[in-house]
This record gives structure tokens, C-alpha cells and sequence, in this order.
């Protein structure tokens, strides 16, 4: 649709899309000799141009001048072009089966994730992965059965809400929580404002947990969580969440973080239910092993492992490092930003094969991570009173952000074989989905235990998820969750078209 300009001229949008994404017919390309031909789906060509379009829109609408909409419209489809001129294309995700040299393959359509639930027929029951970086939620159709996501940056931006930034807000349908003078931008609209104000993000988590450096945590957590998930829709509704496991670290403990959690769940109407991260990741990806075997969560913030024997969790624990830490030891060591070092890391780089001085400081930082995790796996198996005895091998599967970078799984194949394992292993591999195995296991594991309520025996019951939970963190007791009540009441939040408030 038509953006209006401060000079009250319009910017076709729709139009600029459509010039940039024509209709082209292959056997002319292939008469032209162009025979490497990678297809995209409608939906990420569109979704590719679009960004361009909007930053160069974004970038002239902060500015207090007045631009001329023709010179915004040249410059969307200089960037447009510019996308295109990329030496492989648009970066797209790769087809799982592709083909040789020369031939054609189109890439699946794949539906991004939904930003909230509202209006979808959904089962009783939810997913909750609370991550550094980002927040899902996951459910279940009730009318054909697809699981949906939502998904949010688990990150906000404050502003200062002065005359200009109150007009302009609204113009972008941006939900701007106030409190004070002050107003706070959530989830994915604050990533992108953070661009166009140069503004830092801020983070309401630190290295798996609420962080302790935000006073702002608590009531940000509670309303990207409301965002995501939305009021139960039955009373005490099942929603099963995330926690990593007790640390190598003793002093690092996990009892606030579980605190404020049940508190959100529960102030939404649900009933929470703990899974581990690393034990998620068994119930997503080893049901043809029985629930057996060893699932390494791979984050931002830790690495998180549990040792599985029939669904029970022997052993679980996390480590101190994971992704963050790569990204700052090679942002220290070469005197680069660490935004530079992730976006090395999120652009495609091989382990095995690094190209630069960045590259290769990546690839060195995660094998020592990936030696020390393993090592952390085999020193916990060998010290545990009561370890497992597998009676046949099992697979030790990793997901994740962190694992997604390509050569992952061959390295960690290549540090396996230079330990003496104490346990059995058939196969070390990447999970089917490694960033949202945690949060399908926290889903399989609600819908079992609503089924469970009326059906018996069920693959997970209620019994099976308390084991899955954190033995060594107590539940909230009174006096936390008094605390932690008051917190969130001491917060007034409203949105800013004084409609709604959000507590």
C-alpha cells in the first residue's frame, strides 16, 4: 500500500515490488545460457524486497526534511538491484535435497512464524522457550493438526518520547509501552528501531537468565510473554517451559528465573510446567529411542545437557559458555565488534573451511568450546553415583542456535574421537529443527500431560515431567512470589493509544 511522505506525496510500495519481482520465463534464461538457476518462493522474494524497500523508507522518514519521494523511490531500486547483484543472489535457506551443478530446484515455501495466536483453533496446551536471544512459543491446530510458532527478540529499546517521536511512532504502527516520559519498543519492532534511532538494544536476559544488570527485566519478560503466548484459553491450561539446568557454575542458580517465570505463566492463567532445555531437546528428537539417549541444548548464553534413560533425565547440567562467548573472545582478540564476528558466523562460514582472520578465530574459540562441553559431558558421567548403564548405543544429538553454524556437527565428530567416551554413542548429529527442537519438546510435553488427563498411559505423563524439572531449584515459594507480584505491579504500562493497559 502507499506510504505518505512529509511532503504529502505517496510511495508506492506495492508497485516497487511488483517492478522488481516480474515474471521471467526460465526457457529464456536457459537460452541465455544462464543454467545455475536457484528458485525462491514467492513469499521470501517478496519478504527480501520489502526490507530493502522499507530501510530506505525507514531512513527518510526520521529525517525532520522534507524528501522528494522520487529520489527515495531511485534509491529503493538501486537496493533492490544491489540485493540481486550479490555473487550467489539473495541469501535463502538451502534446499534439504539439492540438486547437482545445472539443474533446478525450487526452494519449499515455509510460513514464517505468526506473531501471536489470536483467532487460531488451537488444543489446550502450550510451548514456552525463553531464550537469550529470542522468545517462542509454539501450539497446535485443532482443526488440522499443524503446529504453529510465534516468535520474538527478546530484546527492547527505551525512547524518549518527545514531540517528533510521538508523531512518528505511530505513522509505523509501532505498540510503544510508557511509562513516565519514557517509552518502551518490544521484540522484533525494537531490533528494527534500533537501527534507524542508532540506539542500543537492551536485553532482558543474560546468559540464560533474567539479567541481574536490567531493572527493567521483569515487566519487559512478562509483556513479550504476553505477547507471545496470549491469556489462557482454559483455565490452569498446561503450558510446559524451559529452564536450563543446574550450572557447573555454582553460584550461578536459577531460582529468580524460575520464579518470574511461573509468576507470568501463572498471572496469565496457566498452570507451568518445568522441562529442561537439554531434556527438550531428548523428547523432540529421540521417540524412536525411547526417550534415550544425551540431548546438548546449544544457546547464546549455555550450553545445556541432559542424559536421558527412558524419559527419566539421569543427568543434566549446563556450562558457563555458548555462542555469546565465541563472539566476544574473537571480538577481543581481534580488536573487531562483535556484531561483525556474528554476522561472520550467521553468513555462511564452514568450521572446517574458515577464509579469513575472522573465520578462522571462530572456528578456533568453538572447538575449545566444543572440547570443553564434551569433556564437561564425560567428567559429569564418570563422577555420577548413579549413571545410567545403556544396554545398547544411543545418539547424542545437539540443537540450537550456536549448533547451526555449518561444519558444527563434523567438528564436534572430530573432538569425539580424541576422548574415551564413557558411554555407548551410534550417532552424533544435528537435531531436524535445531531452533525449535527445545520448544517442540516443551510442546510434546504439554499436550501429553493435558492428554494425560483423560486418557491414560501417555509417552510423557505428569510424573515423567517432574522428573524432567531442575531437582536442585525450589519452586517459588510465598515470599518470591509476593516479591515478585510486586514487582511487576510497581511497572504501570500502557500502550500508547491510551486503549489498552498491560500490566
Amino acid at each position: 500500500m502507499p506510504r505518505p511522505t512529509d511532503n504529502g506525496r505517496d510511495i508506492d510500495v506495492e508497485d516497487l515490488i511488483r517492478q522488481a519481482s516480474s515474471r521471467v520465463s526460465l526457457a529464456h534464461l536457459l537460452r541465455k545460457g544462464k543454467r545455475d538457476i536457484a528458485l525462491m518462493s514467492r513469499p521470501i522474494l517478496e519478504s527480501l524486497i520489502h526490507q530493502e524497500v522499507r530501510r530506505v523508507v525507514l531512513k527518510y522518514r526520521t529525517s525532520r526534511v522534507g524528501v522528494d519521494p522520487e529520489r527515495i523511490e531511485r534509491e529503493s531500486k538501486r537496493a533492490i538491484e544491489a540485493l540481486f547483484r550479490a555473487p550467489h543472489g539473495p541469501i535463502a535457506p538451502e534446499a534439504p535435497d539439492a540438486p547437482g551443478d545445472g539443474e533446478l530446484y525450487q526452494i519449499p515455501e515455509t510460513p514464517p512464524p505468526a506473531q501471536s495466536f489470536d483467532g487460531l483453533p488451537l488444543e489446550a496446551g502450550r510451548g514456552l522457550d525463553l531464550g537469550t536471544e529470542n522468545i517462542r512459543a509454539a501450539a497446535r491446530r485443532s482443526d488440522d493438526g499443524e503446529i504453529v510458532h510465534t516468535l520474538q527478540r527478546n530484546v527492547f529499546l527505551d525512547l524518549r518520547l518527545d514531540a517528533f517521536a510521538r508523531k512518528i511512532l505511530p505513522k509505523f504502527n509501532v505498540d510503544c509501552f510508557i511509562r513516565g516520559e519514557r517509552g518502551f519498543v518490544l521484540g522484533d519492532q525494537a531490533f528494527e528501531l534500533a537501527h534507524v534511532f542508532e540506539r542500543p538494544l537492551r536485553h532482558p536476559m543474560k546468559e540464560g537468565r533474567i539479567s541481574p544488570d536490567e531493572p527493567e527485566a521483569l515487566p519487559i519478560v512478562g509483556l513479550l510473554v504476553e505477547r507471545l503466548l496470549g491469556r489462557a484459553r482454559q483455565p490452569g491450561e498446561i503450558c510446559a517451559y524451559s529452564l536450563p539446568a543446574d550450572s557447573l557454575d555454582a553460584d550461578r542458580n536459577f531460582i529468580y528465573h524460575r520464579g518470574v517465570l511461573e509468576n507470568v505463566l501463572g498471572g496469565l492463567g496457566y498452570t507451568p510446567r518445568l522441562v529442561l532445555e537439554g531434556q527438550a531437546v531428548v523428547i523432540a528428537e529421540l521417540k524412536d529411542r525411547d526417550f534415550t539417549g544425551i540431548g546438548v541444548s546449544c544457546g547464546a548464553g549455555m550450553f545445556n545437557v541432559s542424559v536421558s534413560f527412558k524419559g527419566l533425565p539421569a543427568l543434566s547440567f549446563s556450562t558457563l559458555n555458548g555462542g555469546d562467548w565465541v563472539d566476544r573472545h574473537v571480538a577481543q582478540a581481534l580488536g573487531v565488534p562483535a556484531s561483525t564476528v556474528r554476522a561472520t558466523k550467521e553468513g555462511g562460514m564452514d568450521l572446517r573451511k574458515p577464509k579469513d582472520r575472522v573465520e578462522v578465530a571462530v572456528a578456533m574459540y568453538f572447538r575449545t568450546l566444543l572440547q570443553e562441553t564434551l569433556q564437561a559431558i564425560k567428567q559429569r558421567l564418570n563422577d555420577a553415583p548413579e549413571k545410567p548403564t545403556f544396554f545398547a548405543p544411543v545418539d547424542l544429538v545437539f540443537a540450537g542456535g550456536a549448533a547451526q553454524i555449518g561444519g558444527f556437527a563434523e567438528m564436534v565428530r572430530e573432538e569425539f574421537d580424541k576422548i574415551d567416551f564413557p558411554a555407548p554413542v551410534a550417532d552424533i548429529r544435528l537435531s531436524q529443527e535445531p531452533l525449535t527442537s527445545v520448544l517442540e519438546g516443551c510442546l510434546h510435553a504439554a499436550l501429553e500431560e493435558v492428554r494425560s488427563l483423560t486418557q491414560a498411559p501417555v509417552l510423557v505423563a505428569p510424573s515423567v515431567l517432574d522428573r524432567a524439572s531442575v531437582a536442585a531449584v525450589r519452586p517459588a515459594d510465598s515470599e518470591i512470589r509476593r516479591r515478585l507480584g510486586r514487582a511487576a505491579g510497581g511497572f504501570p504500562i500502557s500502550f500508547n493509544e491510551g486503549k489498552k493497559n498491560a500490566s
